[in-house]
């Protein structure tokens, strides 16, 4: 992943921590978030923060879950005229209705629980390029 900065939301420690290892592994740079409102506020224009190429999100976090998380950084991103950082969706809720769901929240891919970590790492880096060179 060559250096690619992620922003990982998952309110489960452990899951959040083990995927975060495989991908620094894997050579990205990581930023482990454990709920939806602190990922919020780190897209604000006033956060200190750098912006990821990519953003993970969970979908079924208590109070703030994935949808509206990604709702307040694209309300965000719009107030600021910057283009939306690609999102992967990554929940145990893989039926066709929540991929259908997570599209229409904004997220570009939906990857269901447990992960594939090649197939992660694959669209990460397909993400990544797409976006150097648009």
């Amino acid at each position: 992943l060559d250096g690619a900065r992620l922003m990982l939301v998952d309110d489960h420690h452990e899951a959040r921590d083990s995927l975060a290892v495989l991908l620094v592994q894997a050579g990205a740079v990581v930023d482990g978030i454990e709920s939806g409102d602190e990922a919020a506020r780190r897209f604000e224009p006033d956060s200190s923060w750098p912006r990821p190429d990519v953003l993970i999100c969970d979908i079924a976090m208590p109070g703030t879950d994935g949808y509206e998380t990604l709702r307040r950084i694209r309300l965000t991103e719009r107030l600021a005229g910057s283009d939306p950082v690609p999102a992967i969706a990554l929940t145990a809720f893989a039926q066709n209705e929540d991929r259908i769901r997570a599209h229409d929240a904004g997220f570009v891919m939906h990857l269901a629980k447990p992960v594939m970590v090649g197939e992660l790492i694959a669209t990460i880096a397909a993400l990544v390029r797409h976006r150097q060179s648009g």
